[in-house]
Order: structure tokens, then C-alpha cells, then sequence
């Protein structure tokens, strides 16, 4: 019966990797979209001439603003908060070289304010003076010249960018280092684990102990042995599902950093941004508001990690122990009986 039950345990194991490996691309492949997201414009088939802003679905954040609608208490020109960049769309723009922009890279410059950003936009769109002219004064508010010189949306910026309370994000020198690796991290890791993989299947050799201090041995996950002996073992063998369990683990870890960064600081940003709603005129909006798609695809896909680590846990408690050792390579195959226990079993 024993024969029959390890046959069976093998299977199970081998579709519980196949499974975990076809999960973890799902946060693999929705990291890059996010990176990418908002950092280049494509020709809008609908227009001639006009750009739209790429992968805008999956922005963190939104909101309208500037220019008031006819029709609804909604405004124009939405402006999009994404991992990478910050971008204003205008489609309705009478040009259509303004139709959408790129205002900020949060790449080269991690640190932005949104109301400084959204100050850019009166020379871009072209808007008239009288109805900004309140912005190139002093940036205090003063009630009794501003009213005249601005539109209330103008108004409101100038009196939230005065303001202690308002949202900014400016990590300092390191804290953008450390925005940037949790941003970029789960790409290589991810990478990393697909390539350790193909190593384990063809080349086991190279995944050998090679710590040249004797106090890391008790702690390093790697087989210890020589080349030879390592190559020897098998794909299968429970020192390699030890291994994945790493791997996938930490894949787990920095995707669930990388969206939780983004969600807390497109919470913040929606926060702030419905507090400044309350200073337009009564009944406009400018809906600010986190978007589904980034929090559908990012938590989807580190939920997709969790259950990869599931299915990689489940198949390193599906083999036993000297069931591997002796059953498929005998015992002192490989050098012995402690050999075995120390390389084999970890």
C-alpha cells in the first residue's frame, strides 16, 4: 500500500506546483501593469491628433476638477493618481494636443504634491486669466481680492495649498529608496522564483551550500554536499519543496507591501481630496475616489500569492520524510545515512 499512496502523493504534489506556479503570475503580470500604468500615452483611435493616457483603469486614485460641466455638477478634467506618475485627461478639449498629459514622473521624482500639480494646469489647458489670476498673487488667501480673481475652483486650491492638513507625499531621500524597492520588488522575486525552478530541474548543482562561515550551515536552506551529490537529487525531493516554500513566501510578502502602500496612500490622497470638496460651491463634486481596478487586480493578485504558498505548503507536507529518502534514491545512496538526514530532510 505504501507504493501506491507515495504514486499518489507524487501526483497531488506535482499538480499542487503546476497550480502555484500558474498563480503567481497573476501578481507578476498585474506588478508590471502597475508599474507601466499612466507613464505613456497612446493615439485615441476616436480623435485624430488626440492622446490618452495608457492603462488609465488601473490609477489608484481620481478625481475631476477645473473645469465645470454644463450639464452635471461634475467637472472636466480628471486627474489620475497612479503608482508611477500623475496624469490629467481633458477629452473634451477644443485642442487636441490637451486632451491628456503627463503632469509628474513619480519615477525620477518620488515626492509630489497634487496641488501644486493641479497649478501647472491653467497654462496647459490655456484657461483665462481672470478666472486663475488669484494663483500668481500671494499664496495666502485673502477674501476680500480673491473672489474677484479667481473662479470658486481656483479659489478652493489656493486655500488648500495653504493649508498644514493638506495631502502630500514627500518620503525624503530614503523613504523614496524604499517606496521605489517595494514598488519594483515583487517583479524579480517573482522572476527569481520561476528561474530557481528551471535551476532545480536542470542544473541542481548550482543551488548547493556554498556559505563560507561555519554558523550559517544550521540556518542555510541549501543542500550541503558536493556538486555531485546535489545533482543527484531529484526535482521532487522535499529539500527543493523547503526551498519554494521561501520563495514563495517572500513573493507573498512583497506583493502584499507593494498594495498596501498603494492603498494607504490613495486613502490618504481620497481623504484630503473630499475635504476640499466641501470649499467648492454648493452641489459641485469632483468625486474623488479610489479606483477598482488597481484594488480588484492588486489584491487579487496577492491573494493569487497566498494560495501559490498554500499549494507550495500542501505539497512539502504531502511527501514524508524517509518515505523520499529510502523509497526513491535507497538509503546511503547518496553518502550515507547522514548524508540523507542532513541534505535530504534538511
Amino acid at each position: 500500500m505504501g507504493l501506491p499512496r507515495q504514486h499518489v502523493r507524487r501526483a497531488m504534489g506535482d499538480r499542487l506546483l503546476r497550480v502555484a506556479q500558474a498563480l503567481v503570475s497573476v501578481p507578476l503580470i498585474t506588478s508590471a501593469f502597475f508599474l507601466h500604468a499612466g507613464t505613456f500615452q497612446v493615439q485615441d483611435s476616436a480623435r485624430p491628433g488626440a492622446k490618452r493616457i495608457g492603462l488609465s483603469s488601473l490609477a489608484i486614485a481620481s478625481l475631476n476638477s477645473i473645469i465645470p460641466s454644463n450639464e452635471t455638477n461634475d467637472y472636466l478634467v480628471s486627474l489620475r493618481y497612479f503608482p508611477n506618475a500623475f496624469t490629467y485627461s481633458y477629452p473634451s478639449s477644443p485642442s487636441a494636443q490637451t486632451t491628456s498629459g503627463i503632469l509628474h514622473s513619480l519615477v525620477a521624482h518620488p515626492a509630489f504634491d497634487p496641488y501644486v500639480l493641479i497649478q501647472r494646469l491653467p497654462s496647459i489647458l490655456a484657461l483665462p486669466p481672470p478666472e486663475t489670476s488669484c494663483l500668481s498673487h500671494n499664496l495666502t488667501p485673502n477674501p476680500e481680492t480673491d473672489a474677484s480673481r479667481c473662479n470658486p475652483f481656483w479659489l478652493a486650491v489656493k486655500r488648500v495649498a495653504s493649508s498644514s492638513w493638506r495631502f502630500k507625499y514627500d518620503p525624503g531621500f530614503f523613504g523614496a529608496v524604499i517606496s521605489v524597492f517595494i514598488d519594483y520588488m515583487p517583479i524579480p522575486i517573482i522572476v527569481l522564483l520561476y528561474l530557481y525552478e528551471i535551476i532545480v530541474r536542470y542544473r541542481p548543482e548550482w543551488m548547493r551550500y556554498r556559505c563560507r562561515f561555519a554558523i550559517m550551515r544550521r540556518w542555510c536552506r541549501f543542500p550541503k554536499g558536493t556538486a555531485e551529490q546535489v545533482a543527484r537529487i531529484p526535482a521532487s525531493a522535499r529539500i527543493w519543496d523547503r526551498l519554494r516554500c521561501w520563495w514563495y513566501r517572500q513573493a507573498v510578502i512583497y506583493c502584499l507591501l507593494m498594495v498596501v502602500k498603494g492603498t494607504e496612500a490613495g486613502y490618504y490622497s481620497v481623504r484630503s481630496l473630499r475635504e476640499f470638496e466641501g470649499l467648492l460651491p454648493e452641489g459641485r463634486m469632483v468625486d474623488a475616489r479610489m479606483r477598482k481596478g488597481y484594488l480588484v487586480l492588486g489584491w487579487g493578485g496577492v491573494v493569487c500569492a497566498i494560495i501559490a504558498y498554500g499549494c507550495v505548503a500542501a505539497r512539502w507536507f504531502l511527501s514524508t520524510r524517509w518515505e523520499q529518502a529510502e523509497g526513491e534514491m535507497g538509503r546511503g545512496l547518496l553518502g550515507g545515512e547522514e548524508w540523507v538526514k542532513d541534505v535530504l530532510l534538511g
